[in-house]
């Protein structure tokens, strides 16, 4: 058995535009969880991703990072990537290894080309997503504004889901739309329309709708999950996060709603022929390689992503693309630079291994016998 019930992991990119606070994002989500002691900043070049040479000179991410935490039981794998164009590659490589997003937008700025790279890709490899509007204490911000931008350019699926209490320096806090003791006639009015898009994103909700006028609680619900997880509902959420407000919403957010690995379907092909495979802890080992560097720190890193099974420290794997066998050596979980050496790593984990020989980008890697190999990763020209 993988080290932790599958069922309990979730991976997420960070994206959106250059600047609009996606390394501080994952800065204050490790320190919410418990998993460091101390807020890094960008000005102080201190952050847990940030830390390459050319990064901290130029104040900006530069190349993807990873980091784990655990959130109330759930075992999260973040994502950092760099938000401007130049460095899209990053993007295109990690993208088809994750099961949701995570799209900041800036609530002074609006969609930007980084807003539109990154709801290309989701729409691309049909993964959830979330849209977090952020710095909504800065001056002349209008979080109703942003929600109707984001409708225009990507649909009435995009729906608030939490809402900014009070505006620019008096925001105080975060309200849910589905929470059942508040009373304000906006949360009311947004709730309404939050009903609508989960009857919208089913044909049999919205038939039941349409007939009842209503769905009942466990209808909505259900649907609310299934939509999201479908990528059917876009949930937008409301946030500051150098003020800490929404950061909690939003991790929990992705632990109770974004799908699990098990829910993933697996396209490979064998003998030529296209194949589905089911995510199974217990079954044999199949990963991809996403990315492969030599780190200042460590020296040569390959990550990697858990489709199905089990890899398990100082063990074999055989690398479909190469034809050739490997050995493990120690498995990592990264936390920026710093590695966390584990005994296993299971579906829906992105982990790390150093030194292979015959390993590299994009290469199918399985259990010893296999003859599964995944679709290659296409990057831009």
């Amino acid at each position: 058995m993988a080290s932790v019930d599958a069922g309990k992991v979730r991976n997420v990119g960070v994206l959106g535009h250059g600047g609009t606070g996606k390394t501080m994002l994952i800065e204050h989500i490790l320190h919410a969880a418990g998993a460091t002691n101390r807020l890094g900043s960008i000005e102080e070049r201190n952050t847990v991703c940030d830390y390459l040479e050319e990064e901290l000179e130029r104040q900006q991410t530069i190349a993807m990072k990873l980091v784990h935490l655990d959130w109330q039981g759930t075992r999260v794998h973040l994502v950092d990537h760099p938000g401007y164009v130049d460095f899209i590659g990053e993007v295109a490589a990690s993208a088809p290894m994750l099961d949701g997003l995570v799209i900041l937008v800036e609530a002074t700025t609006g969609i930007q080309v980084g807003t539109d790279n990154a709801m290309r890709y989701a729409n691309e490899h049909g993964i959830p997503r979330a849209i977090f509007v952020n710095k909504l204490d800065r001056e002349n911000t209008d979080f109703n504004e942003v929600v109707a931008r984001l409708q225009e350019a990507y649909g009435s699926q995009c729906v608030p889901l939490v809402i900014p209490v009070g505006e620019g320096e008096a925001l105080s806090g975060v309200a849910s739309v589905l929470s059942d003791e508040a009373t304000d006639e906006r949360i009311a009015d947004l709730k309404t329309s939050l009903v609508d898009a989960v009857a919208e994103s089913d044909d049999a909700l919205l038939e039941k709708y349409l007939e009842a006028g209503e769905l009942s609680p466990e209808e909505f619900t259900q649907g609310l999950q299934q939509g999201i997880q479908a990528g059917k509902i876009v949930p937008i959420l409301a946030g500051s996060v150098t003020r800490d407000i929404g950061v909690a919403a939003l991790m929990d957010l992705i632990a109770k709603s974004f799908p699990s690995p098990l829910a993933r379907k697996i396209k490979a092909k064998k003998d030529g022929e296209d194949v589905e495979v089911t995510p199974d802890p217990d079954g044999p080992f199949l990963g991809q390689v996403f990315r492969s560097v030599v780190d200042p720190f460590v020296g040569h890193l390959t990550f990697f992503r858990v489709l199905s099974g089990t890899l398990r420290t100082d063990s074999e794997f055989y690398n479909v693309t190469t034809s050739t066998k490997e050995r493990t050596g120690k498995v990592y979980l990264m936390r920026g630079k710093d590695q966390v050496a584990v005994d296993a790593v299971g579906p829906g984990d992105l982990a790390a291994m150093t030194k292979l020989k015959n390993t590299h980008f994009g290469d199918t890697i399985a259990a010893p016998g296999s003859d599964l190999e995944l679709p290659p990763i296409v990057l831009p020209e």
